[in-house]
C-alpha cells in the first residue's frame, strides 16, 4: 500500500491563456522561459517545499521564480525561504542555505 505521505501531489495551476507548458529540460515548466533567459534567476527553495511545487517530483524539471511563487501562492504556502544565485538580485556569495518551510515558523 502507498503512503500518501510519500506520494508526490500533482499541482494544477492556472496559466495565462498564452502561456504553453513545457516539458523541456531548459525551460521553465509552465511558461516556458528559456534558463538564462533576460530575466531568468536561479532560485532555491528548502527541499520540502521544492517537493511540493515541483513539476515532476524527481524526474527533474525547472520553474522560474514566478511561477515558483504561482505554485506556493496555489498551496498557501508563506514565509518561503528563498536563494537567488544569479541575475540582477543574485547574492555574491552564499551565506547559508535556505531554511526550511515550517508552518509555525510565523508564531516564532
Amino acid at each position: 500500500m502507498n503512503d500518501p505521505q510519500s506520494t508526490p501531489m500533482t499541482l494544477t495551476v492556472p496559466l495565462e491563456p498564452w502561456i504553453k507548458p513545457t516539458p523541456e529540460p531548459l525551460a521553465c515548466y509552465d511558461c516556458g522561459l528559456g534558463y538564462g533567459a533576460p530575466g531568468w534567476m536561479d532560485t532555491h527553495v528548502p527541499n520540502d517545499v521544492w517537493q511540493k511545487i515541483s513539476p515532476t517530483g524527481h524526474e527533474g524539471g525547472i520553474l522560474c521564480i514566478s511561477c515558483m511563487a504561482r505554485r506556493c501562492e496555489a498551496l498557501g504556502l508563506r514565509d518561503v525561504s528563498l536563494m537567488i544565485t544569479s541575475g540582477p538580485f543574485a547574492r555574491q556569495r552564499r551565506t547559508e542555505p535556505p531554511r526550511a518551510h515550517t508552518e509555525d515558523r510565523k508564531a516564532a
